[in-house]
This record gives structure tokens, sequence and C-alpha cells, in this order.
């Protein structure tokens, strides 16, 4: 009798300065399907720079948006850059983000659905990432009373 396999799509979001932490995501999500293999359970990751079909589009944060649309879980990671701004928010990020608070009552784990972590980065005032970093805190004051989120540290 073959045995019944649930897949789990997990939208990772992030700007490119927390691209390592994404990789370490995806690596995390393969150790994990080696765990849960035997119990039936499968994780797969969906980020825009893996699995976004190319195309002509007058809006690529649309284009995201549509084919990352069925995923179950999204795990948002910011560090001291908000992101390129879209056509309607502040970032790729803050849409996506956004978008999964708006839809969590049709996601699978429901209000469960949204994990977003704050890396703790120290700033380099020299580099001008100052208001990079103020529009990062901005972000996260708006989602305060509507999302609890977490922080974890640089080890770099």
């Amino acid at each position: 009798m073959p045995k019944r396999k649930t897949t789990y799509t997990v939208f990772l979001s992030a700007p490119s300065d927390v691209s390592a932490d994404i990789e370490m995501l995806k690596q995390l999500i393969v150790e994990l399907n080696i765990l849960f293999k035997s119990m039936g359970l499968e994780f797969e990751s969906f980020h825009w720079v893996d699995d976004v079909t190319p195309g002509i589009t007058d809006n690529a944060q649309s284009r995201i948006n549509a084919q990352a649309s069925g995923y179950d879980i999204i795990i948002a990671l910011l560090g001291s850059r908000l992101g390129t701004p879209t056509a309607e928010w502040e970032s790729g990020t803050v849409e996506e983000v956004e978008l999964a608070i708006a839809d969590s009552e049709n996601k699978t784990f429901k209000e469960d659905s949204i994990i977003i972590a704050f890396k703790n980065v120290q700033l380099d005032t020299v580099s001008g990432n100052l208001e990079e970093a103020a529009r990062v805190q901005k972000f996260r004051k708006s989602l305060s009373g509507r999302v609890l989120y977490k922080e974890y540290e640089d080890d770099t």
C-alpha cells in the first residue's frame, strides 16, 4: 500500500542582505525532510531567486506574488535592508508580508502561517545604511499589534 505524503510549501521572503540566512533556511528544510519523511511529511521551499519563472512583465513583483500564492507558510527575514520598492509597497518583502497577513485565514495554518524574524545587525554608519535601517524599523513598528515577530542574532 502506498504511503500518503503531505507536502507543505514554505515561501522564503527577504531582501538580498540576508541571502546567507535564506540559504541556511533552505538547508534546514532539506534536513527537516529527512527527519519527517517516515511520517509522510515533506516541506518544499519557494524563493523567487530559484523558483520564479522568467518572463515578460511590467511588474516583476506581481509575477512573484502570482507564482508564490500557493504557499502554506511564509518565513520573512529582514536585516539592515528593507529591499527594493514595488509599485505599491515599500519593498517586495513588505508586499509579500502584507499580502500574507491579508490572506492568512485562507492558509493551512491560518494565523500561524506567518513567521517574521528581524536580524540584530551591527550598523555601519560610514556605509550610509542608516536610512535603510530606519525603513526596516518603520516596517517593524507597523507590525506591532498585528503580528508577533522574532529577533535573531547576526553571527558574522
